[in-house]
């Protein structure tokens, strides 16, 4: 009986590899681990890891989003929505996969906006403006996104 719960108890000590190991493939504990984590990074303000590791949870969508609106952390927030996007991929869920395409958009947009209205015209700002559009043409480009 106690085996079974080994998982949890290295997920409490914020071993999170080694619960993983112990959860035995177990979707749902995956979940939970990968949802502790999230909350671990972030905590420790490693927004672009909690990203990462939240977007392969079952936490609420709304809630995570929310977080990193709050911390005004626009990469990581992109970051969670385009990991979100490719993890479900090949679920028969339209409406959310047309939700998350245009707010990719719309983020893609706005910072390209904001850095156009920049008064300040250095060769950094310019190089970052063409990477970000280049960032957009490309993930407009790509099939998953063109056919959905």
């Amino acid at each position: 009986k106690e085996e079974r719960n080994v998982w949890r108890m290295y997920m409490e000590l914020r071993k999170f590899q080694e619960a993983e190991k112990y959860a035995d493939g177990d979707q749902a504990k995956l979940f939970e681990i990968a949802s502790e984590e999230g909350d671990y990074y972030f905590e420790q303000k490693y927004y672009e890891d909690a990203a990462q590791t939240y977007a392969l949870s079952h936490r609420s969508f709304e809630e995570i989003a929310l977080k990193f609106i709050n911390e005004g952390t626009t990469a990581a927030l992109m970051n969670f929505l385009r990991t979100k996007l490719d993890s479900i991929g090949n679920s028969n869920n339209p409406t959310q996969i047309c939700m998350l395409v245009v707010w990719i958009v719309e983020i893609y947009l706005s910072e390209i906006s904001s850095l156009e209205k920049q008064q300040q015209s250095s060769e950094e700002k310019s190089d970052k403006l063409q990477s970000t559009r280049a960032d957009l043409r490309n993930f407009l480009s790509n099939e998953f996104v063109i056919r959905n």
